[in-house]
């Protein structure tokens, strides 16, 4: 009853179709009790008459990338690439990171900084050598203050080793 009363509540009162996915499939776990595909398809119809067939079509994408996870890595890998492409046109220096956390992303990221030989600053790698490191991040999954430190040590420790500095 407190899970529905949440979703209910993240419905009304949130027009981020973005984080109403994350938040829904966050709140129907085994501990709720709610089955996802049943709440999502409820969700789903108030999006609709709440906030209309352009928000809808927005759940419909993340609900289809997240059964389709590869599909997923394929844009992310294309539209990475055409980024890369465009600032190296305009002779703008490119530098790619990963997400200090396991991210569908991170892979692709990977990829497209070694297909194009750009810079790579593997945050990822670099969080996973903290054994319980959720204490360098804040409730949403960003990084707190002691996070973003380790982040930026690692950004100029790269960027120190592949000579960048020496370059500019």
């Amino acid at each position: 009853l407190a899970a529905r009363k949440e979703i209910n509540l993240l419905l009304n009162n949130t027009p981020d179709i973005g984080e109403i996915f994350s938040e829904l499939r966050a709140i129907c776990n085994k501990e709720s009790g709610l089955n996802f595909e049943k709440e999502a398809q409820e969700a789903r119809n108030l999006i609709d008459k709440l906030y209309g067939k352009e928000m809808v079509a927005k759940f419909d994408r993340l609900q289809y990338f997240a059964s389709h996870q590869d599909k997923l890595i394929e844009v992310i890998q294309s539209d990475l690439s055409e980024i890369v492409a465009t600032a190296k046109d305009n002779g703008i220096a490119v530098i790619l990171m990963t997400y200090p956390h396991d991210s569908i992303a991170n892979s692709a990221i990977r990829k497209v900084a070694e297909q194009n030989r750009v810079i790579l600053v593997d945050n990822e790698l670099v969080f996973a050598k903290f054994p319980q490191n959720e204490r360098l991040f804040v409730a949403d999954e960003h990084c707190n203050a002691e996070g973003y430190k380790l982040i930026a040590d690692n950004i100029y420790r790269t960027l120190n080793q592949t000579g960048y500095f020496l370059v500019q």
